[in-house]
Order: C-alpha cells, then structure tokens, then sequence
C-alpha cells in the first residue's frame, strides 16, 4: 500500500494506512512540499533530512497528546550524536521554523 497523495509513503496494510493517517500522515503529508522546498532552499540534502523533520515532528506530536515516543525520547540519544549530526538536526529545526 501506497499513500496515493504524496506517493512516498509505504504501509504494509490498509489497517495500518488508515491508522496512520489518523495519527500522523493527514498532517505531514501536505507539508512534504513545503519542507522539501525549504529544505533545498537551506541547501539541506538527502533522504535523511526529510525523514529527520518529520521523526521530530511525530515526537513533538506525541509530547503534547502524552504518547510515546516522545521528543524526550530523541533528546535521551543525543549524547550518541557526532557533531555533524547535531549541527545537522539543528538546522533542520531552524528550517522547519522558518517554513511554517
């Protein structure tokens, strides 16, 4: 299964699609555009970062509505980041910012 919007997307059932789009997707799959856009503004490349922005986006989700996997979650791994990985999530969210 495919989302038939963005057509990036890849669930491994219907149950599971609708699932997400519920929790997730109907809010990240409108603003693919803006972030790709943004992104490649920033000159920010690759597959990762996309991913990157929308993994902090669900986290952030999650911390308001009580959920796991919640942005404490990410913050408990950073002492695991190199520098380059830190500079790099730090000006995603600078962009993600600036882009909404």
């Amino acid at each position: 299964q495919r989302c038939s919007r963005c057509k990036e997307t890849f669930y491994c059932s219907r149950s599971c699609q609708e699932a997400d789009w519920k929790s997730h997707h109907k809010l990240e799959c409108p603003a693919r555009a803006v972030l790709k856009k943004a992104f490649a503004d920033a000159h920010l490349q690759g597959t990762d970062v996309l991913q990157d922005a929308l993994l902090a986006g669900r986290c952030v989700r999650n911390t308001v509505t009580g959920q796991s996997g919640a942005l404490e979650d990410l913050e408990s791994g950073q002492a695991f980041l190199k520098p380059e990985e830190e500079a790099q999530i730090k000006a995603i969210a600078q962009t993600m910012a600036r882009a909404t």
